[in-house]
């Protein structure tokens, strides 16, 4: 099934199938989506399963040119020998070869041997999870190999585990290159030398591969990207084979550092992790972090490095501010149903409302429609005006509606009545960024200027087709600027001539940065890899680094292709002993995150703990000698009492003998 669903990847590659068996299903399913050459290799022992093989491949009508069949012994066979008449190798496949723990060691020795051959080959494989304990992370790292798990699919009776094996190296140049995918619903880029679309209003996205020093290696376009037109899980998929393709293309194997993207309709944060979740959880070897953002905040990030305010009127139209901490403020974006203000959808809307209303005399023109309704029955072919209702209804076609704001703007830009409408959508426009500019006294978009300084001189990005009839947005636009008491002063206008697809990958890079900078700890300036010596202070910022139980210290790039690294048994790569690692970060144990702490803090906050229990112990000691000094005085007045009393007993002895000898007397 992944295969059938990925044949793209398969197309005229010479694929290499381990422990073929009697069946080769695999690479017959490779054969099958266009592979030029599928190799099976199974057992020398193996003979009956490979006369059973070969006629497997004849029932199924491969041609002899298409396949070979080898003898392959994971523990003793020459592979220089064996693929002496290999060439080039693009796959290697192996599914359920994880059966016996006893072949994991020769399996993976295996395939780092052939991609040691052939560097630019990747291993698929599948497993079925039989036992939670058996694991090949330490196999892969003794083997300088990686590994990144695609997806896990589960049955009513299994758990499958799909992956794909392939060479550090592979792996640390993948981790350079971010990714950039812009997918405008605008027909308007084009004009501004970006992705985008012919006058006929068919939508294009641009992909954009560029690594951490700028450096480009390659930009791709394909039809548009709408989350909400085409649902988040089919793009998400078309997105995953978008970038699996261009990565064939320019020859990288491992997973991106990241991938950032832009798309129309991607508003709803909630939903935008719905489809970054989805590609983690069904593409897991396409990158290792995920961004999504709208297609306009990706254009003000590509244009200006502190934010700016983006202005799109293009088949829709909305008003975003993107400030220089990436939070994100809105106006508009709600679709032609409750928006799209000043977009070339609401002016033909408008237009082809005041055709019908002076018609049926509901709301009379302003000015004359004759010339409109021209060029309205030319421009969609229709003798008729209820001929439009197949278009608005039926047959539904928004970008194609849209266009006619554009015909109308080059063949009727002296009509007044299109010149009425264009100077309402610019009003509409203009109020959309007098409504957003209440976010500008919250934080500036540039740290250096003060919030006055920003609404005195706004920086606003144009982008959308129907920014080219700006003389006839003009007045309106700067109407809506100035109504309901705005207080913006000024505004400096700029166009694009960059592609937004970098500024989604600036996004990404930028989340990847963020997201490490939540795990840094104190201290973390001393912090070195036992073994590169790679020092975290200079290191590139997705470059983590990890504690173990013996002690030592090493990134990621060292420990690459570990798949789980927290509470796991490894080898330490210093000395060998078995021990946990676990990520240097905020998260770790307070008894461990104790190690990296600062030796002065740690001494101020001991002498504040001192001092708290010096404190402590002095007022329970005075509690203790101020109860000592009650129990005493109390005692004492006890004894004082006590003597008393005798006192007075000793009195009234006397007294009663005094008395008896008195009595007697008289007697």
């Amino acid at each position: 099934d992944y295969i059938s669903s990925h044949h793209y990847l398969f197309e005229g590659c010479t694929v290499l199938e381990l422990g073929a068996g009697c069946t080769g299903i695999p690479g017959l399913a490779a054969a099958k989506c266009g592979a030029k050459l599928v190799i099976f290799t199974d057992h020398p022992e193996s003979e009956e399963a490979f006369k059973i093989l070969k006629q497997n491949c004849v029932v199924n009508n491969l041609d002899e040119n298409c396949f070979l069949i080898k003898d392959l012994d994971w523990n003793g066979s020459d592979l220089n020998q064996v693929m002496d008449d290999v060439l080039v190798l693009h796959y290697i496949l192996a599914a359920d070869v994880f059966y016996d723990i006893t072949v994991f060691e020769a399996f993976v020795h295996t395939v780092a041997l052939l991609l040691q051959l052939y560097p630019k080959a990747a291993c698929i494989f599948a497993y079925e999870e039989r036992n939670s304990n058996w694991s090949i992370e330490d196999l892969l790292l003794l083997n300088k190999l990686c590994c990144r798990r695609v997806r896990v699919v589960h049955t009513d009776l299994h758990t499958i585990h799909i992956g794909i094996i392939f060479s550090k190296t592979d792996f640390m140049e993948a981790s350079r290159i971010f990714a950039g995918i812009e997918g405008s619903n605008n027909p308007s880029h084009c004009s501004f030398s970006i992705t985008g679309t012919d006058s006929s209003g068919a939508t294009q996205s641009r992909l954009l591969f560029i690594d951490e020093a700028g450096k480009r290696y390659g930009e791709w376009s394909r039809t548009g990207l709408n989350c909400c037109l085409d649902g988040f899980d089919v793009v998400a998929d078309r997105i995953a084979k978008w970038i699996q393709m261009a990565k064939k293309e320019v020859g990288i194997v491992g997973p991106l550092a990241a991938v950032g993207m832009g798309l129309s309709g991607a508003e709803d944060e909630k939903s935008n992790q719905r489809l970054i979740n989805f590609l983690k959880d069904q593409h897991g070897d396409i990158a290792v972090e995920f961004s999504l953002s709208s297609d306009a905040v990706v254009a003000a990030a590509a244009s200006f490095q502190n934010g700016a305010a983006v202005i799109v009127a293009g088949t829709g139209s909305a008003c975003r501010l993107l400030k220089a901490d990436s939070s994100v403020h809105g106006v508009g974006g709600w679709g032609h149903q409750i928006g799209d203000g000043g977009s070339a959808f609401w002016i033909a809307r408008r237009l082809i409302q005041c055709i019908f209303d002076e018609e049926d005399g509901l709301h009379p023109s302003p000015h004359p429609i004759s010339k409109t309704k021209r060029l309205f029955l030319e421009f969609f072919d229709l003798s008729d005006k209820a001929g439009i209702l197949d278009i608005l209804y039926t047959n539904f076609d928004k970008s194609r509606i849209a266009s006619f704001a554009a015909h109308v703007a080059k063949e009727a830009n002296d009509d007044p009545l299109v010149r009425l409408v264009f100077r309402d959508a610019g009003e509409q426009l203009g109020l959309h960024v007098r409504a957003v500019s209440r976010n500008f006294d919250e934080v500036g978009l540039d740290p250096c200027l003060s919030s006055s300084e920003m609404l005195h001189n706004a920086r606003l990005l144009l982008i959308g087709s129907v920014w080219r009839s700006w003389e006839l947005l003009k007045d309106g636009f700067v109407h809506g600027l100035k109504s309901n008491g705005s207080r913006i002063g000024k505004v400096t206008l700029y166009t694009l001539l960059e592609t937004p697809a970098l500024g989604a990958a600036l996004l990404a890079a930028r989340k990847l940065e963020m997201s490490d900078k939540d795990d840094a700890i104190p201290g973390q300036r001393w912090i070195m890899c036992n073994v590169c010596c790679r020092s975290s202070s200079i290191s590139s910022s997705h470059i983590a680094f990890f504690l173990t139980k013996c002690g030592h210290i090493f990134c990621s790039k060292c420990l690459i292709g570990i798949a789980s690294t927290q509470d796991v048994a490894h080898i330490c790569l210093y000395c060998k002993k078995k021990i946990t690692i676990c990520k240097i970060s905020r998260d770790m144990p307070e008894m461990v995150l104790t190690y990296f702490r600062c030796p002065r803090e740690l001494l101020a906050e001991s002498m504040v703990e001192i001092m708290q229990v010096i404190k402590f112990q002095t007022m329970h000691a005075a509690y203790l000698v101020k109860r000592f000094n009650i129990m005493r005085t109390n005692y004492e007045k006890l004894r004082r009492f006590c003597c008393e009393v005798l006192r007075k007993k000793t009195v009234l002895e006397r007294y009663d003998v005094l008395l008896g000898i008195h009595v007697q007397r008289r007697s």
